[in-house]
């Protein structure tokens, strides 16, 4: 060997020994170092990890309920050895009692590490992203994943804020979750006891409220079942509860008949704090329905990689993934092949978002209120939503004028364009009732005047009346419907009006509220409502207020912050009642802006939609939800509302909107006219065809309208109630029902000479 080998060789074990130097040094810092700060791959220092045997329970009431061994310096001290020693030392006195010495210990198991990849929740609601600091004083894990939407820092399977007991109630049970000092709180304070209540309702019904027993938080004030104290338990329930103790207090619904988990927490922990509130759930499948209002693309819900959905009232164009204008926390879901189904129902109407995640799992995360759960047992589909509807009030009986074909556009300009319209609609003997101009009337505005000496106007987080802009000329107020002094101020305006322009129903529009500034002409104030510490990502909009009014404004039932999503709720109602008062009969309200419990007061369209074909599509999927959201007299703008038709779209939508329950073309101001006669004979003669067929259809349909507002059965109804154990027939959103007796198969694409559709056995 020559010395410039020997040199090379010698050279080359130099740089071996340097690698493997740096090696160890960087595995004793990722070892040892890191996990000072954050769970990353190795087991932390200092930490115990439960034996999967007979030692939790004992542990539970001493140890750490975090997977993390780094403490928010603001709440606690380090641990160390000398506070882990007892909880050690009472675990290994319970473990020798319950397995013998012979038995190897179970190996240790990092709780960050045991988190699979789909059963991953994210830690940080409020950020879009974290970083491993920002996940250490949260006490979670960080852990970096390459797959795309994934999250990073999460809970660990042993995270938990909250030890828990039970008691046995008349009405069921009650569980008392105690919280654990040691936890950081991040949105405002966090009550130390709360009260989980499962009220044994109905043998169909249970009610699971999840609240503060010692200080009166808000509660959606809407009408709902409930039970006192006293008050005793169904007796033969289709479903039994437990809660089990220990570090991490799990909650479990089961349906008996099976066994299947309705409710399962295992996934993730009960947060409770002042302005963030969350519960997270096991599905037993991802047969899943509902959670709206929004634009879907199909029928049942398909995306599960932590999909965030928004639940905020809010003006807006109806685009997929937005919170549009109602807001309705509600889902069904088909939990096997044997089509046992539930529905669950939140009835909290403060700001929210839902994520679906991949365990299949579905988490709720809202700012405020109380987690106040109502479900229903079914077991079929079709049953498990009429007891919702039931629950939440059966549907409004529409009057037989209504379910004809409806008129409309914004912008006819004048009464003579309007007879023309109606004149040429009758020339060609086509069908329609209502024709509806909603122009501006030119002069003053004198409900203002009124409205101030009754006092009826949301007031400012000052006290002084709130100032928008809408559509009135100059500024805009916003009457407060919660207070009954507005129904009254309200009915006596409509009344009189009725005196002058005689009409049969009443459609309210932009009653989310709307408002053309964000919060006020003044702005709003900065402070834990309007710019709270957390503000759901899916949202849209920079703020809460954005489009809208101040989160901090006054009103009867509460802060705007938590009643928001309820004005066209409460105002729903008083028109209602103001219409029958002035017509004598039974009238109808449309409203644009709905809640859960709407549809006892009126119907819904579904908002300013597009002239496309994927809208014409998307339209039968938000009339089958609203039925299941017990809003059956339902419909989208035929032909659309922004944009321009043209007469292929428009020919398709008449014939699709013909069976609609709500049938109504409307059109936006400035676009070209798409009443069925402006395309010329060929447009008019096939929607007088669609339309004939509704109108002799009309007893069926009210006879099913019927049906809806005594039993709680829908009326434009998905192949799922029908055919529930038929895998085609619940995925199936291009076709639909009228009751269970007349199948309709409308074309949905651009050029088709036919059409395919499914018919189940």
């Amino acid at each position: 060997m020559s010395k410039e080998d020997s040199f090379g060789q010698f050279t080359a074990s130099k740089k071996a020994l340097w690698i493997l130097g740096i090696f160890l040094a960087a595995t004793i810092v990722i070892c040892v170092v890191v996990p000072l700060v954050v769970n990353i791959n190795c087991v932390p220092k200092n930490q115990e990890i439960e034996s999967t045997q007979g030692v939790a329970t004992t542990k539970a009431t001493t140890q750490l309920p975090t997977s993390n061994p780094v403490t928010s310096p603001a709440t606690t001290k380090p641990t160390n050895a000398a506070t882990t020693a007892p909880a050690t030392a009472a675990a290994t006195s319970q473990s020798a009692t319950t397995q013998s010495s012979t038995i190897p210990p179970t190996p240790q198991i990092n709780p960050c590490l045991a988190v699979t990849e789909n059963n991953r929740l994210d830690c940080f609601a409020d950020f879009s992203f974290s970083n491993p600091s920002s996940c250490a004083n949260r006490r979670c894990c960080w852990r970096p994943i390459s797959t795309g939407g994934v999250p990073w820092c999460i809970y660990s399977d042993k995270f938990n804020f909250f030890n828990s007991s039970v008691q046995t109630m008349p009405f069921g049970i009650r569980a008392i979750f105690t919280r654990q000092s040691i936890m950081p709180v991040h949105y405002g304070n966090a009550p130390e006891v709360i009260h989980v209540d499962f009220q044994f309702q109905t043998n169909e019904r249970l009610r699971m409220k999840i609240y503060d027993p010692n200080n009166k938080r808000y509660e959606v004030p809407i009408p709902m079942p409930n039970m006192a104290d006293t008050d005793n338990r169904a007796s033969n329930p289709l479903y039994e509860v437990e809660v089990l103790n220990g570090p991490t207090p799990t909650i479990t619904v089961k349906r008996k008949s099976t066994g299947t988990k309705i409710i399962d927490t295992s996934l993730g922990p009960l947060v409770f704090e002042d302005q963030y509130l969350e519960l997270t759930t096991r599905l037993p499948s991802t047969n899943l329905y509902g959670l709206g209002e929004h634009v879907h693309s199909t029928f049942m819900h398909k995306e599960f990689h932590w999909k965030r959905i928004p639940i905020f009232a809010r003006d807006q164009a109806p685009i997929l993934n937005a919170n549009l204008y109602g807001a309705h926390p509600m889902y069904l879901n088909v939990e096997d092949d044997a089509a046992n189904s539930h529905t669950v129902l939140l009835m909290n109407s403060n700001a929210m978002e839902v994520v679906l995640t991949k365990a299949p799992g579905l988490q709720w995360r809202t700012t405020g209120g109380i987690l106040d759960f109502f479900i229903t047992m079914g077991p079929m589909p079709h049953q498990a939503v009429q007891q919702y509807i039931k629950t939440i009030g059966l549907p409004y009986f529409p009057p037989y004028w209504s379910l004809g074909f409806q008129l409309c556009r914004w912008g006819y300009n004048s009464l003579n364009r309007v007879k023309e319209v109606v004149e040429e609609m009758r020339s060609y003997q086509i069908p329609h009732d209502p024709a509806i101009s909603n122009n501006q009337t030119a002069g003053t505005y004198p409900p203002y005047d009124n409205g101030v000496k009754m006092d009826i106007f949301i007031k400012d987080g000052a006290g002084k009346t709130l100032v928008g802009k809408v559509w009135p000329r100059g500024n805009a107020t916003f009457p407060d419907y919660t207070n009954p002094n507005t129904s009254i101020w309200w009915q006596d305006l409509i009344v009189d009006f009725h005196k002058n322009i005689t009409f049969d129903g009443l459609w309210i529009d932009m009653n989310e509220p709307a408002n053309f500034v964000q919060g006020s002409v003044t702005g709003c104030p900065n402070n834990k409502y309007n710019n709270p510490p957390y503000k759901p990502l899916s949202i849209f909009g920079a703020s809460l207020n954005d489009k809208t009014i101040c989160m901090d404004a006054q009103q009867h039932w509460g802060r705007h912050y938590d009643v928001h999503s309820l004005y066209g709720f409460s105002e729903t109602e008083p028109t209602l009642k103001a219409a029958r008062a002035s017509t004598k009969e039974r009238s109808i309200v449309i409203s644009r802006s709905t809640f859960v419990s709407s549809g006892k007061y009126g119907g819904h369209w579904l908002g300013d939609n597009f002239s496309s074909w994927p809208d014409l599509a998307y339209s039968i999927i938000g009339c089958l939800e609203f039925n299941m959201f017990g809003i059956p007299y339902i419909g989208a703008d035929i032909c659309g509302f922004n944009g321009n038709t043209n007469e292929e779209l428009c020919n398709r939508w008449m014939q699709l909107g013909a069976f609609y329950t709500y049938s109504r073309n409307h059109n936006g101001r400035n676009n070209a006219p798409q009443h069925p006669t402006t395309f010329g004979a060929k447009l008019a003669n096939s929607a007088k065809k669609a339309l004939t067929v509704r109108y002799q259809l009309l007893p069926y349909l009210y006879t099913l309208f019927y049906h809806a507002s005594t039993e709680g059965l829908t009326v434009m109804r998905s192949f799922l109630f029908e055919w529930p154990t038929d895998p085609i027939a619940r995925d199936t959103d291009k076709q639909f029902l009228w009751g269970s007796a007349l199948l309709i198969t409308p074309v949905l694409t651009q050029n088709a000479v036919k059409v395919s559709g499914y018919f189940p056995d």
